[in-house]
């Protein structure tokens, strides 16, 4: 599944944060080494930048999985985010976007 997303202008960069959260039926669904079955690719203005997760692949039971990629300094950026899942067929994903520019100066 790939979500496109145009990053706000950001001269001095920032660091855009893209988490998935896992339900079933409605209700969380806490997944043990969620790291290990939800990967993320992100491609910034067409090339490959680096995804880094915030949990590892082995892990506490967990609802949620994130990842941080650094946006460089310019006027705008589009970005493609695309998750790989091997949870079970019943689990539904819903995802959420953040992004936090850097300080100035």
């Amino acid at each position: 599944m790939t979500r496109w997303l145009n990053s706000p202008v950001a001269p001095c960069g920032g660091t855009l944060v893209v988490a998935a959260c896992v339900t079933r039926g409605g209700r969380a669904a806490p997944t043990r080494n969620i790291g290990s079955l939800l990967k993320a690719a992100v491609t910034l203005n067409g090339a490959t930048a680096t995804a880094t997760p915030v949990l590892n692949d082995l892990t506490y039971p967990a609802t949620w999985q994130a990842w941080r990629a650094d946006i460089p300094a310019r006027d705008a950026a589009e970005f493609a985010v695309a998750i790989s899942s091997r949870l079970a067929k019943d689990a539904d994903l819903s995802f959420q976007a953040w992004f936090v520019p850097h300080a100035e100066g």
